[in-house]
């Protein structure tokens, strides 16, 4: 019935997410519009009409009568299935069919929606009382009325409900509803209200908790970068101080190459054994020279020791900065 419609709707149609890919399954899950509908016709009940009796079979004549002439009258409803049940209390027809409109602007050309489908057969609302489901339906007892008729069946109307209601009681009591549904709807909105009032006390509580992490956090990383930086300007001194000793020691080394050959100094035996003189200009500029050799490489190798320390300390820094920016991002 759609297969046509439903093509080329879908072929005009730009954004993937509005493609209806089956029209039936889009229709089952609509608020608004049913797959299908379904009428049921009874003429009597079960205390004058049984299934078994006289007036019982007459009844399901004029029913079957009126499901013949049902699709005839109806060219905006397709008919899929019509039962008519002698099994039970009374004799009724289930009549289960499918509305279509045609030629409709909005949505596919040809689609389901009962009440355009009834429009186009001429039933248009009057009113909030006075719908076109309403008209239809009383259009169809009139043609059952007139089947019965022509069977001596005559329709006895009992009334519809609360038909005791003047105009105004119903009103009110429809109104009484309204007021009712909007009370509802008020509570629940209110109730929506306080849980998200709730989830954003909650919310600003644990942004301000993280918010004094994040600060705390900030100023141990800013501690962190003073520290590492008087540990490099005091690593910087060290290796200068290494720097210069290192020349010292180059520069005694230079004063040594000065001294005269060893086997040049003029040494004497002295008369009581092994011991030997030397110059005291010799002797001292030895003394001083060696002196000043082992105090370099005593410096050196305690400012050796200082900047390996220092090394390790900042290279500790350094890792226990960086997993403190880690936690900060």
């Amino acid at each position: 019935m759609f297969g046509t419609a439903l093509a080329e709707y879908n072929a005009k149609q730009k954004r993937k997410d509005r493609i209806i890919k089956d029209y039936y399954d889009h229709i089952f899950h609509s608020k608004q519009e049913k797959p299908f509908y379904e009428l049921i016709i009874q003429v009597g009940n079960k205390d004058d009409t049984p299934c078994n009796s006289a007036d019982g079979k007459l009844a399901a004549q004029v029913l079957i009568e009126f499901e013949k002439e049902f699709q005839k009258r109806n060219p905006h409803i397709r008919v899929f299935n019509s039962v008519l049940h002698m099994d039970e209390h009374t004799p009724h027809l289930h009549i289960d069919f499918v509305p279509f409109a045609t030629n409709q602007k909005r949505g596919l050309a040809t689609r389901n929606a009962l009440t355009k489908a009834l429009e186009q057969q001429g039933f248009i609302a009057k009113g909030k009382f006075d719908t076109s489901s309403k008209l239809w339906s009383d259009s169809e007892k009139e043609h059952l009325s007139e089947i019965m008729q022509r069977y001596g069946i005559e329709w006895k109307k009992l009334g519809t409900h609360n038909n005791h209601l003047s105009v105004l009681n119903f009103k009110k009591q429809e109104r009484k509803k309204e007021i009712l549904r909007l009370e509802n709807k008020i509570e629940c909105t209110d109730n929506i209200l306080k849980n998200r009032q709730e989830l954003l006390s909650d919310t600003e509580r644990i942004i301000d908790e993280l918010d004094e992490e994040y600060q705390e956090k900030k100023e141990n990383i800013s501690r962190l970068d003073d520290e590492i930086t008087e540990k490099e300007n005091v690593l910087a001194e060290t290796v200068s101080t290494i720097s210069e000793n290192n020349s010292l020691i180059e520069a005694s080394a230079d004063k040594v190459s000065k001294i005269k050959n060893i086997d040049d100094i003029q040494a004497k035996k002295t008369l009581f054994g092994g011991n030997v003189t030397v110059l005291r200009e010799d002797y001292n500029n030895l003394s001083e020279l060696a002196k000043k050799q082992i105090a370099a490489e005593n410096n050196v190798e305690k400012l050796t020791e200082k900047v390996t320390r220092l090394e390790k300390d900042n290279a500790t820094l350094i890792d226990k900065n960086k997993s403190l920016n880690n936690e900060l991002k």
